[in-house]
């Protein structure tokens, strides 16, 4: 990218002001009393005009102070924006194509952008940094995964970038766990409803408890259902992707993540995937999720039933006001997939 800045130095300016008055640099200087070092300085560039300088100029040359000043400034942010597209047309070098950008553009987090230089330019302050290298600590957890053709860790890092965006706009009262128990019970019956998911009705009661409850549009190929997050001491994130998943998945992602809010750290920070990786933590939050779903004790007496079939799951999900799907998918996950009437049971549905 060829640098589209023109620097002009206010000493330009003030030397050629200077030949067409016939003046030299000295005698300006013992019209104003300033020093001759400082005004050949400030014609060769060495220098900048301070307030000061400006006023004294002004005087000499029937100009406004404003006008040096903004000769000056006008200079400064021509330099800044010439270094700046050094460092993209470097970084464009490094982080390549960028074929999760066009996610942000289709979804309305980024502009659209001519070539890589300014795509680089326009993700600094989309994720509000200095430079794209500063990403593997301000989001830690996006590089903590290895990184496949599909799912980078600088897409990843994007995906969880709209869920803060998204999240900073919302209200929500300070953190508290005993809220955030209660509110499992009003949203669990929202399982029932056999129809899209309405995110207000369901981020309702979280925002309560002190957590933001956000979807965002999942970019191709990433492959990821949900992450838990704190934005700050006193306020947590829970991120859905959209995708129209399966409902089972998409609630029991929810509770999972709300499971790590219960039992985890404010420290802490979850991403999770279509295929997770196991770990005693993660291990904890699908316990959690499950027994919040399907209370323990009755899924023992349920799973303890001689017979299984359509119906009894049906029912079984009639006796909690659960979705009978939820009943179906924890089913086939216990049983290796072995149900066949199970895809009667699971829906496809939408957060709106």
């Amino acid at each position: 990218m060829t640098n589209q800045y023109y620097l002009v130095h206010p000493g330009e300016i003030l030397q050629d002001s200077l030949d067409a008055l016939g003046m030299s640099q000295v005698e300006l200087s013992e019209r104003i009393g300033l020093a001759k070092e400082t005004i050949n300085d400030i014609v060769r560039g060495r220098d900048k005009v301070t307030p000061d300088t400006a006023a004294k100029l002004s005087l000499a040359f029937g100009t406004s102070m404003d006008f040096w000043l903004n000769l000056q400034a006008n200079y400064e942010v021509a330099k800044a924006n010439a270094v700046a597209d050094e460092r993209a047309e470097k970084e464009a070098k490094e982080f390549g194509a960028l074929e999760f950008y066009r996610e942000l553009v289709k979804h309305g987090y980024a502009a659209k952008a001519a070539d890589l230089t300014e795509k680089i330019k326009n993700l600094w302050s989309f994720f509000g940094v200095e430079s794209l290298t500063y990403l593997p600590k301000v989001q830690a957890v996006a590089f903590r995964r290895k990184p496949t053709k599909s799912c980078t860790n600088l897409a990843l890092a994007a995906w969880l970038r709209c869920g803060e965006k998204d999240a900073a706009k919302v209200e929500v009262e300070l953190f508290d766990k005993e809220k955030l128990m209660k509110a499992i019970s009003v949203i669990r019956p929202m399982t029932a409803t056999r129809g899209d998911i309405r995110l207000a009705e369901v981020a309702a009661p979280l925002a309560k408890a002190g957590v933001v409850l956000v979807k965002t549009p999942v970019f191709k190929g990433l492959g990821v259902n949900a992450a838990t997050r704190w934005l700050n001491s006193e306020k947590a994130m829970i991120q859905l992707s959209v995708r129209g998943q399966y409902s089972d998945r998409i609630w029991f992602s929810l509770f999972h993540e709300i499971g790590h809010l219960v039992k985890h750290g404010k420290k802490d920070e979850f991403v999770e995937f279509e295929t997770n990786e196991e770990h005693e933590k993660e291990n904890e939050a699908d316990v959690f999720a499950a027994d919040a779903l399907i209370p323990r004790a009755e899924w023992r007496e349920f799973i303890n039933q001689p017979h299984h079939d359509l119906g009894s799951i049906i029912s079984f999900a009639g006796k909690l006001n659960i979705d009978p799907g939820v009943v179906a998918g924890r089913y086939a996950h216990e049983n290796d997939g072995r149900f066949k009437d199970v895809s009667r049971i699971l829906r496809k549905v939408n957060i709106v």
